[in-house]
């Protein structure tokens, strides 16, 4: 039998699919990792980051969101109870799907078909779906009177999300309108949780555990500094009216290593359950999931342009892993987001 070594490697395409992989500060909320409360920022500031990715995002735009299929996974686990805690918008989601007399795959299969072409019908399907970006941007294309047909549940949460400071919207959703896409690919994935199954320790317990570890507050410290400047970047980004500067710096390898920290201290811990290296484990098989995801929503469109808009502290894993595959070439963000004139 041969081994993988002496197989002969795949031909590179003439022309890989591309993504561009752009970490983002959680813009919409306080981070519990990060904990940076973000400026108000108006959307004449995001123009020219959008103006920018517009180029490296033609054939798709992808969002740190649990897909559909992670969401599907809670809403039919346990009491439905953890499911809704975990999402807020699951019973106006189960409203769409009454509206509709469809479940969760009946309602993803007409979706991606396509069968209607009416922007509240596709954003009714999508919520039916799990999709929820999908259906944000189609609730987004739907005037005034065709919204008024909608379940007042899906009404309210689809004009809350629309709304929303978050930079899947923010960034995602106005992206995926401004060229034309028919739904944004939601990629997290959840379905595992923080831990191993089987331990039942909460990650907030582990951490509470070694605040008083030397490593642990010294990170703790560094962060301090660290998001403090993040914060008089985005806000002098905010400033001048052109958030790129903000993001390309929050790209840059060095600022990622020092995001990474939170990670590389559960290597200097030895806590004697072992749940501070399990709890990596559990990160990378996030990230490992979000890669799996992405490459499904590239399959769509072999040799095509994409955007994935995740949390900085994913960047480094997502870019090592599709580095790995066989049709697919990273871009860098550095260049994506140049300021100055090219030449």
């Amino acid at each position: 039998m041969a081994t993988p070594s002496s197989c002969a490697p795949f031909r590179a395409p003439s022309e890989p699919t591309k993504v561009l992989v752009l970490g983002t500060l959680h813009l919409g909320e306080t981070s519990d990792d990060l904990k940076l409360q973000a400026p108000e920022i108006p959307d004449a500031a995001f123009e020219p980051l959008l103006d920018a990715l517009a180029l490296y995002a033609r054939d798709g735009v992808m969002v740190e969101l649990d897909a559909p299929e992670s969401v599907a996974y809670w809403a039919g686990a346990g009491d439905g109870e953890t499911a809704t805690a975990r999402y807020p918008w699951l019973p106006a989601a189960r409203s769409a799907q009454t509206e509709l007399d469809l479940g969760f795959l009946e309602a993803r299969d007409r979706f991606l078909a396509g069968h209607t072409q009416s922007p509240p019908e596709l954003a009714l399907l999508a919520l039916a779906a799990y999709d929820l970006p999908s259906a944000v941007l189609w609730w987004a294309r739907a005037d005034r009177a065709e919204r008024k047909a909608a379940p007042d549940g899906v009404r309210r949460l689809l004009g809350r999300l629309a709304a929303s400071r978050s930079e899947a919207v923010r960034i995602g959703v106005r992206l995926a309108l401004r060229l034309g896409h028919r739904r944004v690919f939601a990629i997290d994935d959840s379905t595992h949780g923080d831990l191993p199954p089987g331990r039942e320790a909460k990650t907030g317990g582990l951490y509470a555990d070694l605040q008083g570890h030397p490593a642990f507050q010294k990170l703790l410290t560094a962060y301090e500094a660290l998001m403090a400047g993040l914060r008089d970047e985005l806000e002098a980004s905010v400033q001048t009216g052109d958030l790129r500067p903000v993001f390309r710096t929050t790209n840059e390898t060095a600022r990622l290593r020092q995001l990474l920290a939170q990670w590389q201290i559960l290597f200097e811990t030895h806590h004697e359950s072992g749940l501070d290296r399990a709890r990596v484990a559990m990160w990378e098989a996030r990230n490992l999931g979000m890669a799996k995801n992405a490459r499904v929503a590239m399959a769509n469109c072999p040799g095509g342009q994409f955007l994935a808009l995740v949390g900085a502290s994913h960047k480094h894993f997502l870019d090592a892993y599709f580095h790995t595959l066989v049709d697919v070439e990273t871009v860098s963000v550095g260049e994506v987001l140049r300021t100055e004139p090219h030449g």
